[in-house]
């Protein structure tokens, strides 16, 4: 790829609005306690878990680069379409 066109995607892709996309789910434990705050039942010696979200940020630059080797300008320009 072209220097100019490398740096011409990077100054767009910093002007894209930062987008966050689910990778997966991290259990965390929980206290005891905080079930009795939620007036939740609970049970003595049960490890109690919460399922928490994964989210990562969009590397706009890696997503445009290959667009644009695959569909070229016009890829682009539908990318950019839908991020807006």
């Amino acid at each position: 790829m072209k220097p100019d066109i490398k740096k011409s995607l990077q100054n767009l892709a910093e002007k894209l609005p930062v987008q966050w996309t689910p990778v997966g789910v991290e259990n965390h434990p929980i206290s005891a306690e905080d079930l009795y705050l939620c007036n939740q039942p609970v049970v003595e010696g049960y490890n109690y878990t919460i399922s928490v979200p994964i989210n990562h940020k969009v590397n706009h630059f890696e997503r445009l680069k290959r667009v644009f080797q695959k569909h070229g300008i016009e890829g682009v320009k539908k990318y950019v379409q839908t991020q807006i």
